[in-house]
C-alpha cells in the first residue's frame, strides 16, 4: 500500500511538471496585443474629417469623445469636430485587444475671406483652366538667343481680364541647360524650346495678373518629369518671411505658329526694377562723387562648368 501511495505521488509531480513545462496555467501566452492609433497627432479644419488608423485590424472597440464628432468606421476612428480647439482622441480594446491609445487632434477654424485672397495672393499663381499662350510669328522660327523675332500674343484665361489680342512683342530664346535641350531632337527629350518675350516700350502690359514689366520667361518643363519641381522652388521661396522679391511663377499652355508646344511655366525674366530685383539708386555726395551702389550679379552657370 505504501509502495502504490509513493508511486502515485511521484506520477502526479511528474504530470504536474510536464504541465507546467508546455506552458500549462501561464497566462502571460494568452495576453492580447495592445490596441494603437497612428498618426499620433494630426490637424484638421472645423467641419472637415479626419481619420485615424487602429491596429491591430480585426478587433473590437469605442472611439471618444464623441463631443469632437468621433466614431469608429470599420478600422479607423473618423473625426468631424465642430469647434476649433485641441481635442484627445482615445480608442479602448473591448475585445481581440487590449489597453486604450490616444491621438491629438488640433482643429481650426476657416480661413475669412481677407485670408483666403492673402493666400490666394501669394500661393495660388493659377487659374482654374490653365491660360493658353498662342505666339505667331508669321513662320519664321527662334533659332538662338540673340537674335529677336517679331511676334504676335493672344493669351485665353478664364479670367476675362486677362485675355489678350493682337499684342505686338519680340521673342528670343534663353536659359542654359533648357535651350541645350530644348535644341536636341525629340527623340531624346528635347524640342521644346525654352522663350523670353520683350514687349515694346510704348505698349508694356501687366500679364495674366502680374504688374507690367517689359520681359517675361516661358520656360518648358520636359526636363522635369513631375512637372513640379520649379513650380514648388518658386513657392517655397514666396513662402519665405522677409524676402523683398521672389519671382512669379504660372503653368500656362502654349502654341507656336499655331503648333502646340505644351506646358510651360511662365516666370519673371531676370531684371532690376520694381516688381523685379531692386538693386537702389545710387547715391552721390555733395561733390558728386558716387558714395554708394547696388549690384546685380549672375554666374553664367556654363562658364561655371567650364572653369571648375
Amino acid at each position: 500500500m505504501r509502495y502504490l501511495k509513493k508511486t502515485g505521488f511521484i506520477a502526479a509531480t511528474v504530470l504536474l511538471a510536464l504541465f507546467a513545462a508546455c506552458g500549462g496555467g501561464n497566462k502571460n501566452d494568452d495576453a492580447l496585443p495592445l490596441i494603437s492609433i497612428s498618426p499620433p497627432t494630426a490637424s484638421v479644419i472645423v467641419g472637415e474629417v479626419r481619420t485615424f488608423t487602429v491596429s491591430p485590424p480585426n478587433i473590437d472597440f469605442t472611439v471618444s469623445p464623441s463631443g469632437a464628432g468621433c466614431e469608429r468606421i470599420g478600422n479607423t476612428a473618423r473625426c468631424e469636430p465642430t469647434a476649433a480647439g485641441v481635442h484627445t482622441v482615445t480608442v479602448t480594446a473591448t475585445s481581440g485587444a487590449s489597453g486604450s491609445a490616444t491621438a491629438t487632434l488640433t482643429a481650426t477654424m476657416p480661413a475669412t475671406n481677407a485670408e483666403l485672397e492673402e493666400f490666394r495672393e501669394k500661393y495660388m499663381t493659377y487659374t482654374e483652366n490653365i491660360p493658353r499662350v498662342y505666339f505667331d510669328t508669321g513662320g519664321v522660327h527662334v533659332m538662338d538667343k540673340t537674335t529677336w523675332v517679331s511676334a504676335t500674343v493672344t493669351i485665353e484665361s478664364d479670367i476675362e481680364e486677362y485675355n489678350e489680342t493682337g499684342w505686338e512683342v519680340q521673342l528670343r530664346g534663353r536659359g542654359q541647360s533648357s535651350w541645350s535641350l530644348g535644341m536636341q531632337p525629340e527623340s531624346v527629350g528635347g524640342g521644346k524650346k525654352p522663350y523670353r518675350l520683350r514687349a515694346r516700350t510704348n505698349d508694356i502690359r501687366p500679364v495674366l495678373g502680374r504688374p507690367a514689366f517689359r520681359n517675361w520667361a516661358f520656360v518648358p518643363v520636359q526636363h522635369d518629369r513631375t512637372i513640379m519641381r520649379n513650380y514648388i522652388a518658386y513657392m517655397l521661396g514666396r513662402s519665405l518671411e522677409g524676402m523683398d522679391y521672389n519671382p512669379s511663377i504660372m503653368y500656362v499652355e502654349l502654341w507656336f505658329n499655331g503648333e502646340y508646344q505644351g506646358l510651360y511655366c511662365m516666370t519673371d525674366n531676370k531684371d532690376v526694377g520694381e516688381h523685379r530685383t531692386e538693386v537702389g539708386e545710387p547715391v552721390f555726395d555733395d561733390d558728386g562723387n558716387l558714395i554708394d551702389v547696388g549690384f546685380y550679379v549672375e554666374i553664367d552657370n556654363i562658364s561655371h562648368l567650364n572653369n571648375r
